[in-house]
């Protein structure tokens, strides 16, 4: 893959906090998120597990999980790198629900309370209109 255009620099070199990245097919998307996913890990302080990376499909999960792993093969890392957290917004979330429904009950507002026993259905047209909609109201 070619160097980093300003863009991509720009998010690959920000270390602190989480960023988003929308862009078509072939744009560098995965690129820029090993990129930063590495120069995150580099930090003293910071381990894999203390980085999580979430996409819309299961496929991109493990294309960056797999680009990662051969990216840092190729650089010397004194961190052994047992764990990479890449999954899909919704796999996350179900978890997060299989853990603690009670307190996501709570924290969500939802008066009935959720249960170990959800479960998880998958629409990806559906996840990315939710997940924006959620994100712009996190950010205003």
């Amino acid at each position: 893959m070619s160097e980093l255009n300003p863009s991509q620099k720009a998010i690959a070199e920000g270390t602190d906090g989480f960023y988003v990245v929308d862009a078509g097919p072939g744009t560098g998307k995965t690129h820029t998120v090993v990129s930063r996913f590495v120069n995150i890990l580099k930090k003293p302080d910071v381990d894999t597990k203390d980085i999580l990376l979430l996409t819309f499909t299961k496929n991109a999960a493990s294309e960056m999980e797999e680009r990662i792993r051969a990216k840092l093969s190729e650089i010397e890392t004194e961190k052994p790198v047992k764990l990479i957290q890449a999954g899909t917004f919704d796999s996350f979330c179900y978890s997060v629900v299989k853990e603690s429904p009670e307190t996501v009950s709570s924290f969500l507002g939802i008066k009935e309370r959720l249960t170990r026993s959800a479960s998880l259905v998958e629409n990806e047209t559906l996840n990315k209109e939710y997940f924006f909609d959620f994100f712009d109201r996190f950010n205003d």
